[in-house]
Parts: C-alpha cells; sequence; structure tokens
C-alpha cells in the first residue's frame, strides 16, 4: 500500500507557494482522513491540505504567518508615504509591543517621535504618534475649565427658596448661602438644583405651619391637599385646551374669575371664598350656564348636583340662566374695565 502508484501521483505539482511532497493519512488537526496531502511552502514551512482546496485555488500558501501571504496586498514601496503627521521609515519585524507581525511600518512624527503602526491602522485614520489626540485633549479641558469658571461664577447672588448664594466655598461646587431667617452656611449646589427634594432653607421651614408656610398655598403639605386638588381640577377643566372635559366647560365658555386665576394667590383666594370642604361634598356652580366665581359656586352634596344640571331645566330656563349669565359678564367688565 506504501508503494501504490495512487499515493504518488500528486507528489511534485505545485499550487501557489506550495509543492506537494508527500500523501498524508491524516488532516492539519491529526484525524485521520483521506485525500490530504503534505504541502512544502516557498517560506520553508508545512501544512497538511486536502487536494480538493489546492486545486480550487482556496490554500495557496502554508498559513496567517507565511511572509508570502500578504506580499501582493501590502508590497514594500510605502517607504516615504506620509499619513497625518506621520512618514513611513521603514518595514518593521514587530509590532509596538515587540510582538512578531508581518505588515508593520516605521514611522516618524512631526513632533520626532518614532513608533511602529500597521498599514492598514494607517489607511483607516492613524495620523500621529498620539501628540494630536494628547493636545486636543488639553484644549477640551482648557474649554472645560473656563466654562465651568464661568458657570461658577454666576450663581453668586441666585436665591433658590429662603436661600440667597453669597459666595463661593472651598471645594466643588460649595457656596456660602445666607437664609432669610439670619443663619449662614455652606451648600453643595447639587442640593439647591435637585428635581426631587431641593434644599430651600437651612432648616427653619420645617418648623413652620400654616400661612406662613411657602408651600401653604399650593396645598402640597397636607393642609390644603382636598381644596387644592378641587381648585386644580377646576383651572384644568375650563382652561386647559387638553383636559378631558374641556368640551363641556371652556370649550363652551364656562371660564374661571381673575381673582381665583391670579398666579401668585389665585388658590389662597379661592379658599379665602369657598373656605373648606366639608366631607361628602364637592364645588357646585348655581348657574349652570355661568362660570366660576365667589358668587356663584358652592359646596354641594351629590343629589344637590345631581339637580342642578343642564338636563334638569328646559330650554326656556335654560336661556334665561344664559341671559342671566351675560348680564352678569357685562356687570363684571363695567366694573373691572381693565
Amino acid at each position: 500500500m506504501a508503494g501504490s502508484p495512487q499515493l504518488k501521483k500528486h507528489v511534485g505539482e505545485r499550487f501557489g507557494h506550495l509543492r506537494i511532497i508527500r500523501y498524508s493519512h491524516v488532516n492539519k488537526s491529526g484525524t485521520r482522513a483521506h485525500g490530504h496531502w503534505e504541502c512544502r511552502c516557498d517560506c520553508k514551512g508545512r501544512t497538511i491540505v486536502g487536494y480538493p482546496a489546492l486545486h480550487d485555488g482556496r490554500v495557496k500558501t502554508c498559513g496567517s504567518s507565511c511572509r508570502f501571504r500578504y506580499h501582493r496586498q501590502f508590497p514594500a514601496d510605502h517607504v516615504g508615504e506620509r499619513f497625518g503627521q506621520l512618514v513611513i521609515t521603514g518595514r518593521s519585524k514587530v509590532n509596538q509591543s515587540g510582538n512578531v507581525r508581518r505588515c508593520f511600518w516605521k514611522c516618524l512624527c512631526d513632533c520626532g517621535q518614532k513608533t511602529i503602526v500597521s498599514y492598514m491602522a494607517l489607511r483607516a485614520g492613524v495620523q500621529s504618534c498620539g501628540c494630536l489626540r494628547k493636545a486636543r485633549g488639553q484644549d477640551r479641558s482648557l474649554k472645560q475649565r473656563r466654562g465651568a469658571r464661568k458657570r461658577r461664577a454666576n450663581h453668586v447672588g441666585e436665591r433658590y427658596g429662603l436661600l440667597t448664594i453669597t459666595k463661593r466655598a472651598p471645594g466643588s461646587c460649595h457656596w456660602y448661602v445666607r437664609c432669610d431667617c439670619g443663619t449662614r452656611g455652606k451648600i453643595i449646589c447639587y442640593n439647591l438644583l435637585a428635581r426631587r427634594t431641593p434644599t430651600r432653607s437651612c432648616g427653619c421651614l420645617h418648623h413652620r405651619s400654616g400661612p406662613e408656610h411657602p408651600r401653604y398655598k399650593f396645598g402640597t403639605l397636607g393642609i390644603n391637599r382636598v381644596e387644592y386638588r378641587t381648585y386644580r381640577s377646576m383651572m384644568q377643566r375650563c382652561h386647559g385646551k387638553n383636559a378631558h372635559l374641556n368640551e363641556r366647560y371652556g370649550g363652551r365658555g364656562i371660564t374661571v374669575c381673575d381673582e381665583w386665576r391670579d398666579k401668585e394667590n389665585g388658590f389662597l383666594n379661592f379658599l379665602a371664598a369657598m373656605g373648606k370642604r366639608p366631607d361628602g361634598m364637592s364645588i357646585d356652580r348655581i348657574n349652570v350656564e355661568a362660570g366660576y366665581s365667589p358668587s356663584n359656586c358652592r359646596w354641594a352634596d351629590k343629589s344637590t348636583q345631581a339637580n342642578n344640571r343642564r338636563c334638569s331645566y328646559t330650554e326656556e330656563e335654560l336661556d334665561q340662566l344664559r341671559a342671566q349669565a351675560e348680564a352678569d359678564r357685562a356687570k363684571e367688565q363695567e366694573l373691572n374695565p381693565f
């Protein structure tokens, strides 16, 4: 079997840089297989390849470490080429880490530094030994420091609740503040700018209650939360374009009086006119065709409100209510022309 002509018929044939020297009973992994041949490469390396791969031209060298693998792709004529600030001075047998690699080139940067870069990296966009990136980073950090210095100076004199920033304190983003009660201290800027629970006093705000508390008029302390919820629902129905029931209220001319729409004291005026909401009651308009005002609103139970709906009146009664509402609006405009 060893001298069979079938095992010698391809010996000496050449495919690319490979020349068949003998038949192999195993493949490259060492597993027993048929149709594989041991080949010798022009770089003096050896490999085992299947004959179909040789015949089809898929394998022409002994592997990735063969010096002929990238010979056509990277000819040795790149010396003198310039890529950004790098100029190729010669071929290198090792990479930047000292490992043996092919297709690496010695380059000289305009800053005088020498480096080793692969030709693929040069074509991909490497333009310096790293000095350009350092320079850009220094410029960016300088701009950031200048911008941060400029932003820090703008906080002096700003007011957050009862606190006023007086000057900058030692440390990153620390400031000296003065409270309206006279207390002075130091605080981090983040605590003043926090979205959910920002700092608004030196601590004296927690000891206040009733109308003296800054958040009393917004009903967020639990004292007037029920009345404030009624007030907000009324404002959304009449003046919120995307409200659920806007077409039944603001869409047909039902509005809130100017006294209750005041941005600063609107809720306090509403609370002073209506008082605390009794249990089991809600706000009701006496004239269903008129808007919300102290003279036209009351606290009423469910049965009273059910009997005071537009469907509870005839068309003639609704016309009278509309006429009365128009007369009240005209009278109010005469009293408050502006």
